[in-house]
């Protein structure tokens, strides 16, 4: 597996799992990862009033759905 240091490629991502819960992450559009920052208190998930204002919350890429 690749290193990767998601420098440029994060965004904010909403993830929908199958027991119909929503989660909001943010995602490396590089390596599909999910990014822990310090800003968030390095946790892999975060509330949704978390999201800065004004940044747009892009659906959740799975590592199974990318070409």
């Amino acid at each position: 597996m690749q290193d990767c240091d998601h420098a440029g490629h994060r965004v904010y991502a909403r993830r929908l799992f199958a027991n119909k819960t929503t989660h909001f992450c943010v995602q490396c559009l590089k390596c599909l990862r999910v990014v822990k920052l310090p800003e968030h208190g390095n946790r892999p998930f975060i509330r949704a009033d978390e999201v800065p204002t004004g940044r747009k919350i892009h659906d959740f890429i799975e590592t199974k759905d990318a070409q």
